[in-house]
């Protein structure tokens, strides 16, 4: 098996297509990690702090990106200076904007060490009369935590349900599948095809990590971060959610269950088809499918999704359950134990339908 398993896995990566769909990958990781850069306005020319400033340079520097003591690579930048007050000499333009940015981070310094020094009744009542007002604007287009692991279950089945049915149309036109049935038996055929499936998600896993390692260590080194932080924590429409251990464990073996199920479900609707032609029809009338599904889930939002009598059926039936129980898991609309009984549904089925499969496997490959 461990032969059969090496040929596939040989023949999936090293091939230009493989490589280049890497190499993109790699590119787009970069880019999310200068999001920030991308998709900012106008830079704004740096603040350069001279001797002068030394008592403020650290809390500036904390405080904004724009504020620096090195500017020996920059030929324009604007100088802040302490002469008996503070003095901004503008290189260009009016400076009417960065000088209230610089007036009022100056300002909050020292506010900071007023509050610090005095007493407890004139601190309290400073930071009452001080206090910034929080505005949360709400956003329905706001991009949610459901959506893009919604977004990421619809890419892996996208990319992995086919995969195995593909194989087997290429092993058909080309007369290699009855050697290798002949060779190594059904059974170990038909397994060695779903590890191979599995073990080219976690290769191109490790791949994707060791892109965002790579570029994590890129633009640690340009800005410790700073300013993609600065970006995330800025930018409207961007929800986060905190999601225990279990529930990330559970999640992703509910989805890797559903992915292992839609595998078998393509790989025996294709063997039951006579052509490649038929099978390229069969494929262009999933996709379309597919997409539509993606589009009734993202447009119906997450409250219809989690809710109602139809969305808890949807949690316990095989397939669908990889959709409609991960979003319920985050939205905390459905418990661990549920997820589980979904979870040991699921792979039931399969186990179920991979044997009852195996039994006409060669009759059904080799007519």
């Amino acid at each position: 098996m461990k032969t059969i398993i090496g040929f596939y896995l040989h023949k999936r990566f090293l091939n230009k297509t493989a490589i280049l769909l890497n190499a993109v990958i790699f590119a787009a990781v970069g880019l999310l990690f200068h999001l920030d850069m991308i998709m900012a306005d106008k830079q704004e020319l740096p603040v350069y702090l001279d001797a002068s400033c030394g008592s403020v340079a650290e809390k500036l520097m904390d405080m904004d990106e724009i504020y620096t003591v090195n500017v020996e690579d920059r030929e324009d930048y604007h100088t802040l200076h302490y002469d008996e007050g503070w003095i901004l000499k503008v290189s260009s333009g009016d400076g009417s904007k960065i000088a209230g940015k610089v007036e009022d981070d100056l300002r909050k310094i020292r506010k900071d060490r007023y509050l610090q020094g005095a007493d407890l009744k004139t601190r309290e009542f400073l930071q009452q009369y001080t206090e910034e007002l929080s505005v949360i604007l709400r956003d329905d287009e706001s991009v949610d935590a459901n959506t893009i692991v919604l977004s990421v279950i619809f890419y892996l089945i996208l990319t992995y349900s086919n995969m195995i049915a593909n194989e087997m149309v290429y092993e058909k036109a080309s007369h290699t599948l009855e050697v290798i049935i002949s060779l190594v038996g059904e059974r170990i055929h038909f397994i060695s095809k779903i590890r191979t499936a599995y073990l080219s998600l976690m290769i191109q896993g490790v791949a994707v990590l060791v892109s965002f390692l790579v570029w994590l260590f890129v633009r640690f080194q340009e800005d410790h971060l700073r300013g993609l932080l600065k970006y995330v924590n800025n930018t409207e429409g961007i929800s986060t959610v905190s999601l225990s251990r279990g529930k990330i464990i559970l999640i992703l073996s509910i989805v890797i269950a559903g992915l292992l199920l839609i595998q078998i479900i393509m790989q025996i609707i294709t063997s039951l088809l006579k052509n490649s032609e038929e099978v390229a029809t069969f494929q262009n009338i999933y996709y379309i499918l597919l997409v539509v599904i993606y589009y009734v889930f993202i447009l119906k939002k997450q409250s219809n999704i989690t809710g109602g009598l139809i969305s808890g059926v949807f949690s316990y039936l095989p397939v669908a359950s990889m959709l409609v129980m991960p979003v319920r898991l985050i939205e905390s609309s459905a418990s661990l134990p549920e997820g589980m009984i979904s979870l040991i549904i699921t792979v039931t089925f399969t186990v179920v339908m991979a044997e009852a499969y195996l039994s006409r496997y060669r009759k059904i490959l080799l007519k």
